[in-house]
């Protein structure tokens, strides 16, 4: 019994160290605090399954006062950002293939006549982007809801007077695994890279062997490309390994180019890496980095689309997704894999990759040159 007593003794006074230890600990408080707070904040401005700030496109043969009302509850429903009306079905699949809108609607020439006809069923065709699996299966709910209203105030009856025959752009059958494999490509690679190239400077400095990188003859850009390089094979090596197995195992088609596929992957990871070599660099012990890389990435995958649409997020947020690489990276992967697009989209969406890989190894480079003349 005694020894019990004096074990509960211990072990009070060990817990009641610990937590003296930590709190007093100014860096220990900032991570109690800090990254909860932050990851609160971000969840609960970007994790929305709610849709809003679509782009619709109408195509409406019909020309009618009905048509023109029912179209109306389309146009002004909360979830619609803008609409822009036009003439000819190529037109239209034109602004969803490039991401200009983000469904269509389109009556057809009968719809008042078969909507009228009490024998008659009338039709209208949605089409969805189905790049975005998750928005299209919303969006497509809050058709049946707007088109059941519809035909509830008009006949004040509740019917399938109206049915909503659905067709999705590059995703047919909205398989949602591709969405998600095809995602998990360019967050995986991204989070190994970022995790190998956050802890290469840091380890240095722990091991006491960071000072004598100056000493050598390597020039601080060459210690920046050596650093990089590793991490960066290994990364892509992930990638695709990855991407195959999202081919074999998912049978998510792959219908563009892999010259592309292997350029953009490249640059993406570079961009992923230039981050991780900076915190690396401002980071004293594994520790910090690891710290630093989590609290870089959780914002990274929130504001990239991947848990809910970009255009959902408030003006702050859709900000900060104008600077993630993921962002540019899932646009140009998931093109790459279910449409086949051309070089120019991808052009456009890799710029800002090598404007911010340019940034942060210049900035990296700047800190390592200043260490080297503190030494």
């Amino acid at each position: 019994m005694m020894n019990i007593i004096k074990t509960f003794y211990r072990l009070k006074a060990l817990i009641i160290k610990e937590f003296k230890t930590t709190l007093q600990d100014p860096k220990s408080r900032f991570i109690i605090i800090m990254p909860p707070l932050l990851q609160l904040f971000i969840f609960a401005n970007s994790a929305s399954m709610e849709i809003r700030n679509v782009n619709l496109g109408i195509l409406n043969y019909d020309k009618t006062q009905l048509s023109s009302s029912f179209l109306y509850e389309f146009k002004n429903a909360k979830f619609v950002k803008s609409y822009v009306e036009v003439n000819n079905i190529k037109d239209l699949n034109h602004l969803i293939s490039n991401g200009k809108i983000n469904m269509g609607i389109i009556l057809n020439n009968n719809f008042s006549k078969d909507f009228k006809n009490n024998e008659k069923i009338a039709k209208i065709e949605a089409i969805f982007d189905g790049r975005q699996t998750n928005v299209a299966n919303i969006l497509s709910g809050y058709t049946n809801i707007i088109t059941s209203n519809f035909v509830r105030k008009e006949l004040n009856i509740q019917s399938n007077k109206i049915q909503v025959i659905e067709t999705n752009f590059y995703n047919p059958n909205l398989e949602f695994i591709w969405f998600t494999v095809i995602s998990l490509v360019g967050i995986l690679s991204a989070m190994t890279g970022l995790v190998l190239t956050s802890l290469s400077i840091a380890n240095e400095k722990e091991k006491g062997t960071f000072d004598e990188i100056f000493i050598s003859p390597l020039s601080a850009f060459e210690i920046l490309i050596g650093k990089m390089i590793p991490p960066l094979l290994i990364a892509l090596f992930v990638n695709i390994f990855m991407s195959v197995s999202a081919i074999i195992f998912y049978k998510v088609p792959f219908y563009g180019s892999i010259v592309l596929f292997l350029v953009s992957s490249i640059i993406y990871i570079m961009s992923i890496l230039s981050v991780g070599l900076f915190l690396s660099s401002i980071s004293k012990t594994q520790q910090q980095a690891i710290f630093l890389a989590f609290t870089f990435f959780v914002p990274v995958v929130m504001t990239s689309g991947y848990i809910s649409p970009i255009e959902n997020m408030p003006q702050f947020f859709r900000l900060i997704a104008s600077i993630n690489p993921l962002n540019y990276y899932l646009v140009i992967i998931k093109g790459i894999f279910l449409k086949d697009i051309n070089i120019f989209p991808v052009i456009k969406n890799l710029f800002p990759l090598i404007i911010m890989t340019i940034l942060m190894m210049i900035l990296t480079h700047y800190i390592f040159e200043k260490k080297n003349f503190e030494n």
